[in-house]
């Protein structure tokens, strides 16, 4: 991982978060010390130390958020005080959770660690992607190999705001990018390299594999398989790719794509085990 990236990740939240307790103490209690002003407010005691500890969530505030809210209606249900309680402390509350929105955004745009790639690829073809969103955070390279096929590789690094644990990033990631359509973008300074290409609004990705993890030599990586559809007039399976996931301390999930033109580009190697061995082996 970028480790100036990761803890600025880590460290934005956290500190705007601090700084609205301290901000809200001073306000409204500063006669009693911060600690006691806390013990009187376990919401923000809640937040602060979730997000001090974000690193020890796997999936982070993905899996916070719904059991925050779970626990909250279930106490405001339950208990007459705690739902007075919110009754007169929810604008200082609210004010809280928009300063952990903020600064999960802001954390959105620490940096990530440049893409490695093996000797055998060469140098890449691209070292930056003309079609990336200013946010997240990402950096991407595309290499050509040309050998008895064309085969173009995409590593994707990106940043994912508001998790720091690597445990399901890789899979939330994927799963992400799936049903927001985002590949489309990412990878259409490749398709552009294939023949037929059209434009992008003749780009179409059609997913065939999803949801599956599969075995690169001591990890399971989850693994996704698409056919890449060009289309003007009528319409053309240009090429297959595959896509795996790895998910790095920090916040970081480091995205492989492979893709092959034609429609039998994975008949020899199904998962892409060789180009995909060889580019966990760079990592090291």
């Amino acid at each position: 991982m970028d480790l100036a990236g990761g803890l600025a990740a880590w460290l934005v939240p956290s500190i705007l978060l601090f700084g609205i307790i301290t901000y809200r103490w001073r306000s409204v209690a500063e006669d009693s010390s911060l600690s006691d002003y806390l013990r009187g407010d376990p919401v923000a005691v809640l937040l602060l130390t979730a997000s001090v500890g974000l690193w020890l969530v796997p999936a982070g505030w993905f899996l916070l958020v719904p059991l925050f809210l779970f626990g909250a209606v279930a106490r405001v249900a339950v208990s007459i005080e705690i739902r007075e309680g919110w009754r007169t402390e929810w604008k200082g509350r609210a004010f809280l959770v928009v300063g952990l929105l903020l600064g999960t955004f802001l954390a959105g745009f620490s940096p990530v660690e440049e893409p490695q790639s093996p000797f055998e690829w060469g140098a890449p073809e691209f070292t930056e992607d003309p079609n990336a969103m200013m946010w997240p955070s990402s950096s991407q390279h595309t290499w050509i190999l040309s050998e008895d096929e064309l085969t173009i590789i995409v590593v994707t690094h990106l940043r994912v705001p508001g998790v720091l644990n690597p445990v399901f990033a890789a899979e939330a990631t994927l799963a992400m990018i799936e049903s927001t359509g985002a590949d489309e973008v990412r990878l259409a300074q490749a398709g552009e390299q294939l023949p037929g290409w059209f434009g992008v609004d003749n780009f179409v990705l059609r997913t065939t594999v999803d949801g599956i993890t599969h075995n690169y030599g001591d990890l399971d990586l989850p693994y996704v398989h698409k056919r890449i559809h060009l289309s003007l007039a009528g319409d053309v399976v240009a090429a297959e790719m595959a896509t795996v996931a790895v998910g790095e301390w920090g916040g970081e999930v480091h995205l492989l794509t492979i893709i092959k033109a034609g429609e039998n580009g994975f008949d020899s190697d199904p998962y892409a085990e060789e180009l995909v061995i060889q580019w966990l082996s760079a990592q090291q």
